[in-house]
């Protein structure tokens, strides 16, 4: 299974991760039984406590999740590690490969952090020794992010192996090596011909499978599919149209650098130049 490691340090992940993260510590810390009765001290207000929630903690800590994340997944891609076989011993080694990332990403973004932090309490008299003493490196503070990078990386790892199974499997295209591609619908899996696919097209958010039976429609993306399906049979025309090769009728130049691809049934795409120079070379030198 290929993984895309773009997903981890989207905004969406970063910002996600930490709200649950930190939501989650925070709610743990404050229903505990000898804090109950925060609520009740003189000093307690809902405009302090959103205040701290979501300046002190939430959006602070976004800057270490992004930075923790980005280490990640430079790590990840340094390294090669963009597949994941399915096998039990090779999934353990995946989680185990991801270890260093949780142990050193603290001496990254703690300097970030921690001055942010000791900037936003104590912008109005800033005190560096205090910096030095309570904000800066400590193996207490070390200690503390610990379990919280353990939580948050790892989520963020399986979360993203279970999405990409999940293209693989539920969002409906598993192509196999037979003549036949399996397509999973409301009624069930169904058996599709490879040689009845005539063409996958974006229509919105969603991609239309057209075959000599009719449409169906799948969540994969163009790029997905492109990745997916064989490149002796397939091929993408343009970013929004992926062809069978077994169904084209001929290609006529239009205008503009731009060509008409045109399928036996009377479908037309536009194709470019660049694009149908890529089709004859790997036309020409079907292994490259």
């Amino acid at each position: 299974m290929h993984l895309d490691h773009s997903n981890l340090t989207k905004p969406k992940t970063i910002i996600l991760t930490t709200f649950f993260s930190i939501t989650s510590i925070l709610i743990l810390v404050y229903l505990a039984p000898e804090n109950r009765g925060w609520w009740n001290s003189p000093h307690f207000s809902f405009s302090n406590l959103l205040q701290f929630v979501f300046i002190n903690q939430i959006l602070i800590e976004c800057v270490s999740v992004l930075i923790t994340f980005h280490f990640l997944r430079q790590y990840l891609i340094f390294f090669g590690i963009n597949t994941l076989p399915t096998d039990k011993l090779s999934f353990i080694k995946y989680q185990l490969t991801v270890l260093p990332v949780i142990l050193f990403a603290f001496f990254i973004f703690n300097p970030f952090t921690q001055t942010l932090r000791f900037l936003y309490e104590h912008f109005s008299d800033l005190n560096w020794s205090v910096y030095w003493e309570e904000y800066f490196y400590s193996t207490e503070l070390y200690l503390t992010y610990l379990p919280i990078v353990f939580i948050q990386v790892y989520a963020v790892v399986n979360i993203n192996i279970l999405r990409h199974f999940s293209k693989d499997t539920e969002l409906n295209i598993t192509q196999t090596q037979s003549s036949f591609m399996e397509i999973r619908s409301d009624q069930g899996v169904q058996l599709l011909a490879i040689n009845d696919l005539l063409f996958f097209e974006k229509k919105g958010r969603k991609t239309i499978m057209t075959t000599m039976d009719g449409n169906y429609t799948t969540n994969l993306t163009i790029v997905e599919l492109e990745k997916t399906l064989s490149r002796d049979l397939f091929v993408r025309v343009n970013r929004s149209a992926i062809v069978s090769l077994k169904h084209v009728d001929h290609y006529s130049f239009w205008e503009n650098e731009k060509y008409i691809l045109k399928l036996k049934t009377g479908k037309e795409f536009i194709m470019t130049r660049q694009r149908l120079k890529g089709l004859r070379e790997r036309l020409s030198n079907p292994e490259s």
